[in-house]
């Protein structure tokens, strides 16, 4: 696994971040991932993210949620951020991706799993992060 993750910064837009990530994504990916996102937001306040997993197929799988939900809650912090998941569009890889973005959800990060870049956007810019 591969990605990148780049921050913009518009004084009447808010915040942004866009990590693209490409190759296998298995436990570990997802993990390092999240950790980097939390680095970058840490300092920001109501930043709107979008995770592209669309070149990625999704190693997930039910038995690895339980242990990377602890970790990403045990080390992220869900602040006001508001994340969107964008999956290839195998019934598989969103499903899990469901999972997990429900779960996240119970802990009080705003995250939504979508298949098509543009409603993660219209979602994203939908409502303010207070």
């Amino acid at each position: 696994m591969d990605f990148q993750i780049k921050l913009f910064r518009w004084p009447h837009r808010g915040d942004h971040v866009i990590a693209i990530s490409r190759g296998p994504l298995d436990p570990e990916g997802f993990k390092e991932i999240f950790r980097e996102l939390d680095q970058i937001t840490r300092p920001l306040s109501g930043c709107r993210v979008v995770i592209d997993l669309r070149d990625s197929p999704c190693m997930l799988k039910s038995t690895d949620i339980p242990l990377l939900l602890k970790d990403i809650v045990e080390n992220t912090g869900p602040r006001n951020n508001r994340v969107a998941l964008v999956s290839a569009p195998e019934v598989k890889c969103s499903n899990q991706l469901a999972l997990l973005s429900g779960c996240l959800s119970n802990y009080d990060f705003n995250i939504a799993v979508f298949t098509d870049m543009n409603r993660a956007a219209s979602w994203l810019t939908s409502a303010s992060l207070i």
